[in-house]
Order: structure tokens, then C-alpha cells, then sequence
């Protein structure tokens, strides 16, 4: 159909570019995975298995309604009350993703008039949100405090920034950002749940470290009642499965008792880096595609990142770090970095 010819002639432009995607994933074929965002290992840890099937033998596949119409399970309680008093705050909220949860926070708190400022390097479904709640998006320099106070007005409702950049590595200066007096909204998709957050609102995920599904905001009582009753993706989606849930709540148990992040920062350590995310930036696209493919062929899994994910320019190859990676495994990696690079 007509649709079809103009959409493959936007997929032939992309290629051209070397920006075309597919989804990826190697399962079981001998490769040493370096793409992964399961940070601690915890997704296929015996236990986190088995404390998900539990869950769903108990509550069923599926929750069957969203949360506010039937659907909320006594897990859903059970893991907010673990991860707020985990991260520090009074309470907390679970959505069906990290994507979802900033999108109803950012939705449910600013609007037509307002101002958020954003750093230049946040994930895209903060952008996102800001673009659908109606406010103005501003942005920072990246992690550049003195330029985020120049630009706050009397318009300006809110601050948004990572803990831990997906794309980076680096870390936000949270503390300094809470002192500009403006609520601070802090994305936590990439933290090892190894610290607490001062940010006024805190939004993380358990698709990531925690291995499992989800994502959960924490901050106040009074603004955990108000996202139950005025953020949309929450009110309008069928809550997670217990499966995620059940598995989550393992897997936060082991994360304060057995503290894996302690070994995902000693692998870190050794490969020269100062988070589980590693990028190494190559340029042009072309190049990094390339490398891609030189690292597959010695059995290596590691992600070519390009725009609009990264600024143009900067390509990268992003490292992922986690719990159960072995040294020879990190020599290997730089190793063969040495000889395509």
C-alpha cells in the first residue's frame, strides 16, 4: 500500500545514514554479554526464578485489571513499602515501566505554562513527558549547575536529572541541584542501589539491577495519593504481573543482604571505570557499527549507540559491567579492543 512504499523509502534513508535498528539479542550461543543493563545479575539468579513463579502460582499470570479498578494484589504494597524505606522516603508508587512512571509523574505535575528544566543528556521519555504534559522544556548543560540556576524562572516548576546516565556513565550533582530550591524529579533507571537519593522525587525501575520488570516512583504520602489519583498511565494500564513483582521483592532482599553491587563496582574498578557503564566514544556511526561487528566476531556482545540516542558526533560503543563478570572476561574485552580500535 502507499503507506508501505513511504515508510520503506524513510527505513532505506536510515540505512544510508547507518542509523537503521533491529532488535538484538544472543541467547545461549557462547557469547560474553557486555549489553546488558541486568547490573547486579540478578535476572537469572535461582532464587529471584523462583520467588516469581511463586507469584504467579499464588496470583495468577496477570493482574487481570489496573490497579485502581481491581488489579492491586498484595505484592504491589509489599514492594513499595521495601523500596521506599530502601531509597529513603516515605512511600512509593509502581508503574508498569520506568518509561510509564515519567511519564504520569511529569504529566500529573506540571502543564500548559509551566517551565521544566531538563538536563541536555536525559532519557527520552522525560522529554517526552514534557512534551505531553504542555510545559516548556528547557535545557541545561549537562551536569552543569551554574547554567540550570541561570535559567530558572518564575515559570519554573521542576528539575529533572539522572543519577546515573544511561548513555555516560557519570553521575548528577544531586546535592547541588537540591539546593537551587526548585523540586528535583531524579531518574534512578541505572543505579546500583547502593545509596540512598535526596531528590524530592525519586523514579526507578526493576527491569535493570533488580532483574526483573517495572518501574516505581518514591517521595511523599501526600504525592504518592495524588499519582493514584492524577497520573494517567497509572489509572489507565493493567498493573504489572506478579511474576515481575514477585520476582523484585527476591531480588531487593538479596540486594541488602548479599550487597552484589559491591562486585559490580570491583569490576568497574578494574576495567578503569567509575560505574557499570562504560562508553567509549568512536565517532561516526559507520565506525562504531563496524566495531560492533569485529567484537561479535570473537564472541563479545557489545551495543553501537548512535543518534538520536547520542548527540550526533558521538557514536559510542556502551559497555555494560555486571556482577558475574570474570576478569579474564574484562581482559579479553580490552584485550580485543586494542586490535579494532
Amino acid at each position: 500500500m502507499f503507506m508501505d512504499r513511504l515508510l520503506q523509502q524513510k527505513l532505506n534513508d536510515l540505512k544510508d545514514k547507518n542509523l537503521l535498528r533491529a532488535p538484538k539479542g544472543e541467547w545461549d550461543k557462547g557469547f560474553i554479554n557486555f549489553t546488558t543493563n541486568d547490573y547486579l545479575s540478578l535476572a537469572k539468579h535461582p532464587q529471584v526464578i523462583k520467588a516469581g513463579i511463586k507469584a504467579a502460582e499464588k496470583y495468577g499470570a496477570g493482574a487481570g485489571a489496573s490497579r485502581m479498578a481491581g488489579g492491586n494484589y498484595p505484592l504491589f504494597a509489599e514492594f513499595e513499602s521495601k523500596i521506599a524505606k530502601h531509597k529513603g522516603y516515605p512511600a512509593a508508587c509502581v508503574f508498569g515501566s520506568g518509561y510509564l512512571a515519567n511519564l504520569g509523574v511529569i504529566t500529573a505535575l506540571v502543564g500548559e505554562g509551566d517551565v521544566v528544566l531538563a538536563d541536555k543528556l536525559v532519557h527520552a521519555c522525560i522529554i517526552d513527558a514534557v512534551k505531553l504534559s504542555g510545559a516548556r522544556l528547557v535545557r541545561f548543560k549537562h551536569n552543569d549547575v551554574a547554567d540550570c540556576k541561570r535559567r530558572i524562572t518564575a515559570e519554573t516548576k521542576l528539575i529533572v536529572t539522572e543519577e546515573i546516565f544511561s548513555m555516560d556513565g557519570d553521575a548528577a550533582p544531586i546535592d547541588e541541584l537540591k539546593k537551587l530550591g526548585i523540586t528535583l524529579l531524579v531518574d534512578g533507571a541505572h543505579s546500583l542501589y547502593d545509596k540512598k537519593c535526596k531528590a524530592d522525587i525519586y523514579v526507578g525501575t526493576m527491569s535493570k539491577a533488580l532483574g526483573s520488570y517495572g518501574g516505581y516512583v518514591c517521595g511523599s504520602k501526600v504525592f504518592i495519593e495524588y499519582l493514584y489519583n492524577k497520573a494517567r498511565p497509572l489509572i489507565y494500564s493493567t498493573g504489572l504481573p506478579p511474576f515481575a513483582l514477585g520476582a523484585a521483592i527476591k531480588a531487593l532482599d538479596i540486594v541488602e543482604k548479599d550487597k552484589p553491587y559491591k562486585k559490580t563496582l570491583a569490576n568497574a574498578k578494574y576495567l578503569k571505570a567509575k560505574s557499570a557503564i562504560v562508553p567509549i566514544i568512536v565517532g561516526e556511526e559507520k565506525k562504531a557499527l563496524a566495531a560492533e561487528q569485529k567484537l561479535r566476531k570473537h564472541k563479545i556482545l557489545v551495543s553501537a549507540i548512535r543518534p538520536p540516542t547520542v548527540p550526533q558526533g558521538t557514536s559510542r560503543l556502551r559497555i555494560s559491567v555486571t556482577a558475574t563478570h570474570t576478569k579474564s572476561e574484562i581482559d579479553l574485552l580490552a584485550e580485543t579492543l586494542k586490535k579494532i580500535l
